[in-house]
């Protein structure tokens, strides 16, 4: 690759060799992960990776204005009505490598329905609103927010899902 000022006082790129695949690889605004259509009330919903050599480091950010707990622990968080499909995004490996480690970050307190949210992983798509996650095709817990480490797996094809404490 070769980068000049061309008389336009603008910089060129020449002799750049990359597939589209590539490309979309490096900008961490590709889609990696879409969520379920039992979420769309969300305020916020944003995905970014980023690679460096075998480490991917995903980041999804969500605000839950708008959408509906419950007062019941391991209910899932959705659109109002029982809503299905309130996934926030099927991690895979080969877009999200193997999981290590993992955080949640709260930056306010949420509105209605429980405080204490807790995140599971299933292989199902379809959880809905006001529904124990943990009738859900192979549940995991990823996060307790109850106090207790993280339940970590590989992550392969797997739904994510917030929940009722």
């Amino acid at each position: 690759m070769k980068i000049i000022r061309n008389a336009a006082n603008t910089l060129e790129v020449l002799d750049l060799t990359a597939t589209v695949t590539e490309l979309n690889k490096m900008d961490d605004s590709a889609v990696v992960m879409t969520k379920g259509s039992g979420v769309s009330a969300a305020e916020t919903y944003a995905v970014g990776f980023i690679r460096n050599g075998t480490l991917v480091v995903t980041r999804i950010l969500v605000d839950l204005t708008g959408l509906v707990g419950s007062g019941t622990d391991v209910d899932i968080i959705g659109n109002t009505g029982g809503a299905a499909n309130c996934h926030w995004g099927q991690v895979t490996t080969a877009n999200n490598g193997t999981m290590v480690g993992g955080q949640v970050t709260c930056l306010e307190v949420p509105a209605g329905g429980s405080a204490d949210i807790n995140f599971y992983c299933s292989s199902a798509a379809t959880g809905a609103q006001d529904a124990l996650a943990s009738g859900l095709a192979a549940v995991v817990t990823l996060i307790d927010a109850g106090g207790a480490a993280p339940i970590l797996q590989d992550g392969s094809g797997v739904q994510v899902y917030a929940t009722a404490g």
